[in-house]
């Protein structure tokens, strides 16, 4: 009977041995299940990881593509509205045989014109117009002086119609003379043909200074392009003389018509004039006031001397 003790015992211990294997066993098998649970949690994150980065690397190249789309509207917007202007009904484009030019005829008259007909349902405001230009050059230029320097091609101190028609060109090539026109008609204030520093910074000009800091570097800025124009038209001058092989005195007195000593603006105006010197009558006025050193209207020998010879 011990024996059976000893035996059944034995058999106790054994079996509760092998309850605590199993124990163990299960125990193991719980933390491989949360280690497997928590590297899958791993994986999800990852992967929700990597869909938001994908998300955010697209809404942020979106974003760019927005950007450089707006980087590029100002002249865009500019082409758009001029090649939208639609011809009226019945209107139709052909190209001249002999001069290779497109003109316009209307189907039902036959009538025939070189400048594109517009539709006013399509055609672009001279307002609108104003401001497209205006945009497509703060974009352009870094300045609006520097914008003025490169069209005045002939850096006479103003910008002719050719100059202005230019300027549109190289805007878009589908330009007509009614658009250089209407810029024309906003942009020249005085309506002398021409558009002067003035009328082109008062038109162009989108920066807020309008006095103290700001108003004296537009002061500046101008006094640049009118010293460009001055020095322009008196090398102009001085090489007319040079050819003419007239003395100083003998200019001065060509100059002073009424011979009472001194040259007045009108008398000026007409001389250099008569030199072959196309001169409006601003760059005139602007001229004269570089050789009235006194300020009192008019030239006498001693500041047309000094302007004319000593200058630089």
């Amino acid at each position: 009977e011990a024996e059976g003790e000893e035996e059944g015992g034995g058999g106790e211990g054994e079996e509760g041995e092998g309850e605590g294997e199993e124990g163990k066993g299960k125990e193991e098998e719980r933390e491989e299940g949360r280690e497997e649970k928590g590297r899958g949690e791993i994986k999800k994150k990852k992967r929700v990881g990597i869909a938001l980065s994908k998300e955010a690397l697209e809404l942020a190249a979106a974003r760019k593509q927005e950007k450089s789309r707006e980087r590029l509207t100002s002249l865009e917007k500019f082409r758009s509205a001029i090649r939208n202007e639609a011809m009226p009904t019945g209107w139709a484009e052909a190209v001249d045989e002999s001069t290779g030019q497109s003109y316009f005829y209307n189907t039902a008259t036959m009538e025939t014109t070189w400048s594109k007909p517009i539709s006013d349902d399509t055609a672009v405001d001279s307002s609108t117009f104003v401001t497209l230009v205006r945009d497509v050059i703060v974009e352009k230029y870094q300045s609006v002086e520097q914008a003025f320097r490169r069209i005045d091609l002939d850096m006479s101190g103003t910008l002719d119609r050719d100059e202005i028609r230019q300027l549109l060109l190289d805007m878009d090539e589908s330009i007509t003379e009614r658009h250089v026109q209407m810029l024309l008609s906003i942009v020249d204030i005085d309506e002398n043909g021409s558009v002067d520093f003035d009328e082109f910074l008062e038109a162009f000009d989108t920066s807020p200074a309008t006095s103290g800091a700001g108003a004296l570097i537009k002061t500046k800025s101008m006094e640049l392009v009118v010293n460009d124009m001055q020095m322009n038209i008196l090398r102009q001058m001085r090489r007319k003389v040079m050819e003419s092989e007239k003395s100083i005195k003998e200019v001065f007195a060509d100059l002073d018509v009424n011979g009472d000593g001194v040259v007045s603006l009108e008398e000026f105006r007409d001389g250099v004039k008569a030199m072959g010197i196309n001169v409006t009558a601003i760059q005139a006025r602007m001229l004269m006031k570089a050789f009235d050193t006194d300020e009192n209207g008019t030239i006498d020998y001693d500041e047309f001397y000094e302007r004319f010879v000593l200058s630089k």
